[in-house]
């Protein structure tokens, strides 16, 4: 029988790491990380024993809004293709992590460093801690290639943070214009 607040975390922690990957995949700026109601993940199931919780995203040609009219947000808005794209490559990631594939295999599999780093991130904040009773997060999904259940561990977030350790070397040269407040 898992705490409310335990699944309210993990609730809120899934939203907020889906949103932060949608929005580097439809390179939107800023901090935003929460999608917009519209395309909020609902709770697809729930079941008792260890903790089963399903998420999906809504068939924006089946939402309404409070007073029954219909969503202005469609299949081909961006931001709503980049969620499915985020959970997608929520899913890669968690799949090579779990498998134990390489980085540079991942990285062939995703090539834009902003969306491998930022879905890498996700991943590792959905990794338990260890520190509210979860030890193990089994995930899967539709989107996932092989369907089938990949755990990610505690020792999950120290694997991650080797491959987000060292930054993207690159040899693109670029100008800018405009106030340095800080270099990472």
């Amino acid at each position: 029988s898992p705490r409310i607040s335990v699944i309210a975390a993990i609730f809120a922690d899934v939203r907020k790491r889906v949103g932060s990957v949608a929005y580097a995949i439809a390179n939107v700026a800023g901090k935003k990380t929460l999608l917009p109601k519209e395309i909020d993940l609902g709770l697809a199931g729930y079941a008792r024993g260890s903790l089963y919780v399903g998420f999906k995203l809504p068939d924006p040609s089946e939402m309404e809004d409070k007073d029954g009219n219909p969503n202005l947000l469609g299949e081909n808005d961006p931001l709503y293709r980049a969620t499915k794209e985020a959970i997608r490559t929520i899913g890669q990631v968690v799949r090579h992590v779990a498998t134990g594939t390489s980085k540079a295999e991942i990285e062939a599999q995703i090539p834009d460093p902003k969306i491998r780093d930022t879905a890498f991130a996700a991943v590792e904040h959905l990794a338990p801690t260890g520190r509210k009773g979860i030890f193990s997060v089994s995930i899967t999904g539709r989107e996932m290639e092989d369907r089938s259940f990949h755990e990610l561990t505690c020792n999950t977030r120290q694997e991650i943070t080797a491959f987000i350790e060292h930054p993207v070397k690159s040899s693109e040269i670029a100008q800018f214009e405009g106030v340095v407040r800080e270099i990472d």
